[in-house]
């Protein structure tokens, strides 16, 4: 069944995870680690049924956020494209 969400969308995420681990835990699926994108909402959902999950984080968007944080941060960049990558 498909369920359209109500509410604000910045909560959209963290409930599509909490049903997620909830279908994950009542069809017995045992959940060791979770990769994520350092999301708090997702982690909080997944450790609420799955209390001893080893949490692991994406490099690449460990690699994006820190790029996007230091563009922010220096203001002098300005329209200049840089990158963290060898692109």
């Amino acid at each position: 069944m498909t369920t359209t969400f109500e509410g604000a969308s910045s909560q959209m995420e963290a409930e599509a995870a909490d049903r997620m681990a909830k279908r994950l835990l009542y069809s017995n699926v045992r959940i060791e680690m979770l990769v994520t994108d350092k999301d708090g909402k997702i982690f909080d959902a997944f450790q609420q049924y799955f209390p001893h999950i080893q949490v692991l984080h994406c490099s690449s968007h460990l690699v994006k956020n820190l790029g996007s944080k230091l563009r922010a941060a220096d203001t002098r960049l300005g329209k200049k494209k840089y990158s963290l990558t060898s692109e």
